[in-house]
C-alpha cells in the first residue's frame, strides 16, 4: 500500500471545488497527498480508505455549513473516516470553507474534532492560505522518524528524564511510566507528542516553551499532571483529558493562549485556580456530572458543595456573573483577568475572598461586600485603580476596610526628584515569545492608561541562555510613557510576562512636540490616580 503525507477527508457534493485547488496546490509543492478522486485505485475502497488513513501523516478535513449535517447516520463514510484519523491520533487540520460552525451535536465518537485547531479557506488569499497550511499545519514525514533503539531517550527506572532527540512528531516509549521535570522543556521543533498508553504522571516543568505543540490526548492511566508542565505552550488549541486524570499542578497550562474549552473526567480532585491562567479565549469548563469534587454552573467551576467557586474563565462571554449564594469562598485566581467581566453579584453569606480573586478585572467598577467577611487577601484588587470601588457598609470589618482602602487609593511610591534635564518621556522596550502575549500585554497597559501608545515589531534575536546559544523569533513591544511611571510599568510587566528574565529597557525621547506631547499628558493616567 502507497503511504501518503496529506489525505484530504471531505463531503464530495459539498466541498469538491475547494479540494481539487488544495490537492493540485499540495501536489505541486511536492506533498504526497490523498483525494480519492485522483489517488483510490481497484479494490475495495473502504478498506483501502481507512488503511490510508492510519499510514498518513497529516489528516485534511475539509467543511463547510452542511458538511457534518449526515453524521448521524450510521452508515455515514465522513464519520468513519473522521473516526479513523481521531482513533490513529492523526495531525488533523481542519480546513473552514464559507460561513462554517459545528453544530451542537456530534456523534460521541468524532465529537472531539470540533476542538482540533482549523483554518479559514481563502479564494481570494489562496496562496497566503496554502502557504499557512504548509508552514503552521503539515508535519512532514522526513521530520518525524524517530530511531527504534531509544537512542533519543534517557530513561531510569521507566521514568522519561530527558529527551535527547530533534524530531517534530515524538512517541513516548512503551515502558515509560514517567515523564520527569524539564524532560522535554524549551523543545521548541516539537509539533506533536503521543504518549503511550502506560503512562502514569508527567512531572513538572516536562513540556514547558513547547510552543508549536497543538493538540494532546492524555491516555487512559495518566493520573498526575504537574506544576508548569505545559505552562507556555502557546499554540496548543486542544487537551483531551482522560476519564481517570486525578490532578493537575499550578499553573500547569499557563499561557496556553488557544485553549477554549476544559473538560475534566469523573475522578479529577486537584485543580488550581492558577492551573489556566492567561488563556485568554478559555471561555468555558466541564466537569464530568459524576465527579465528586467538582461541579460547574453556567461554566464557572465550583466545588461540589458549591461552598468555593474556584474559577471564571478568562474569555468568559457574560459581563454579569451571579455568583451561586451558597459560597463562602471565593479561591485564588477565580477572576484573574476576567476582561469581559462587568459586574459581579457576591453572595451575601460570603467569608473568604483569597489571593488574586479579582485581579486585573479592569471593567469592573464596583463589588459591593457582605458583612460577614472574615478573610479578604489584599492581592485580591491588585491592578486596581482609584476609579474602581469596594462598596461595604458600616457593620463591614474595619481593619479588612482599612486595607483595601490603603490598596486602593496609597500612592506607589515612586521617585519624583528627577533632574530637569531627564526627559519627561521614554520609550519602554520589552521583548515576547509570541504575538498574542505581546498582544495582550499592549491592550492591558493601554486599558490601564499606563501607555499613550504601543508598536509591535517581529525580531531575529540571538543570545546565550544558560550557556547555550540561541536564535529565536521574538515580538518587540514598544511604548510611549512618562518617565516617572517606569517603576510602575517595570513592576507590571515582570507579574504579567512569561519569562524568567524579561527585558525591559527604557529610552529618554529627547524632543516631543508639543501637540504630541499634550496627546501624550491626555492618555496616560494622572500620578495621583496611579
Amino acid at each position: 500500500m502507497q503511504l501518503f503525507e496529506n489525505f484530504i477527508s471531505y463531503r464530495r457534493s459539498e466541498t469538491l471545488p475547494e479540494v481539487q485547488n488544495i490537492y493540485h496546490t499540495l501536489i505541486h509543492n511536492g506533498y504526497s497527498t490523498f483525494c480519492d478522486i485522483y489517488s483510490l485505485n481497484s479494490g475495495r475502497f473502504d478498506e483501502n480508505l481507512l488503511n490510508i488513513i492510519k499510514g498518513c501523516t497529516n489528516f485534511i478535513l475539509v467543511l463547510n455549513a452542511h458538511s457534518l449535517d449526515r453524521c448521524n447516520n450510521d452508515d455515514d463514510w465522513l464519520k468513519y473516516e473522521i473516526k479513523t484519523a481521531l482513533e490513529a491520533k492523526k495531525n488533523i487540520i481542519c480546513v473552514y470553507v464559507g460561513e462554517f460552525t459545528f453544530p451542537e451535536y456530534l456523534p460521541e465518537e468524532i465529537n472531539a474534532i470540533r476542538y482540533y485547531n482549523g483554518i479559514n479557506y481563502s479564494f481570494l488569499y489562496f496562496d497566503s492560505f496554502i502557504d499557512s497550511i504548509c508552514s503552521r499545519f503539515l508535519v512532514r514525514d522526513v521530520d518525524t522518524k524517530i530511531s527504534d533503539d531509544n537512542r533519543d531517550f534517557l530513561i531510569i527506572d521507566n521514568i522519561l528524564v530527558k529527551y535527547l532527540g530533534s524530531a517534530n512528531i515524538v512517541y513516548i516509549p512503551r515502558n515509560v511510566k514517567s515523564i520527569g521535570q524539564k524532560a522535554f522543556k524549551d523543545m521548541t521543533q516539537i509539533n506533536k507528542i503521543i504518549f503511550n498508553e502506560d503512562l502514569e504522571e508527567i512531572c513538572d516543568f516536562a513540556f514547558e516553551r513547547c510552543i508549536n505543540i497543538a493538540n494532546i490526548i492524555f491516555p487512559d492511566k495518566l493520573q498526575s499532571v504537574g506544576v508548569r508542565a505545559f505552562n507556555r505552550c502557546y499554540n496548543l488549541s486542544f487537551v483531551a483529558f482522560n476519564n481517570n486524570l486525578c490532578s493537575i499542578g499550578e499553573e500547569s497550562f499557563r499561557f496556553c493562549g488557544q485553549l477554549k474549552v476544559v473538560r475534566f473526567g469523573k475522578y479529577i480532585t486537584s485543580i488550581p485556580g492558577s492551573a489556566f491562567n492567561e488563556c485568554n479565549k478559555l471561555a468555558l469548563f466541564d466537569i464530568d456530572v459524576e465527579n465528586e469534587s467538582y461541579c460547574t454552573i453556567d461554566g464557572l467551576l465550583y466545588d461540589k458543595t458549591q461552598k468555593t467557586i474556584i474559577r471564571c474563565p478568562e474569555a468568559y462571554s457574560k459581563d454579569l456573573v451571579n455568583i451561586n449564594s451558597t459560597v463562602e469562598t471565593i479561591d485564588s485566581y477565580c477572576f484573574y483577568k476576567c476582561l469581559n467581566v462587568i459586574d459581579i453579584i457576591l453572595p451575601k453569606n460570603l467569608l473568604k475572598v483569597n489571593s488574586f480573586a479579582f485581579a486585573y478585572c479592569k471593567k469592573i467598577m464596583s463589588l459591593t461586600l457582605g458583612d460577614y467577611i472574615e478573610e479578604f487577601d489584599i492581592t485580591a484588587i491588585a491592578g486596581w485603580n482609584s476609579t474602581q470601588r469596594i462598596v461595604v457598609s458600616k457593620r463591614f470589618n474595619p481593619l479588612i476596610k482599612y486595607q483595601i482602602e490603603k490598596q486602593l487609593y496609597e500612592k506607589f511610591d515612586v521617585i519624583q526628584n528627577y533632574d530637569e534635564n531627564i526627559s519627561k518621556y521614554i520609550m519602554l522596550k520589552t521583548t515576547f515569545e509570541s504575538l498574542e502575549e505581546a498582544s495582550n500585554m499592549a491592550n492591558m497597559l493601554l486599558s490601564s492608561k499606563y501607555i499613550a501608545s504601543a508598536q509591535i515589531n517581529k525580531l531575529n534575536v540571538f543570545y546565550t541562555w544558560n550557556d547555550e546559544y540561541c536564535h529565536e523569533q521574538e515580538y518587540e513591544l514598544s511604548c510611549i510613557t512618562k518617565t516617572t511611571l517606569f517603576e510602575i510599568l517595570e513592576k507590571f510587566i515582570k507579574l504579567n510576562h512569561s519569562y524568567e528574565c524579561c527585558q525591559i529597557i527604557s529610552i529618554p525621547i529627547i524632543g516631543v512636540s508639543e501637540e504630541f506631547g499634550n496627546w501624550i499628558d491626555e492618555q496616560i493616567i494622572k500620578q495621583e490616580d496611579v
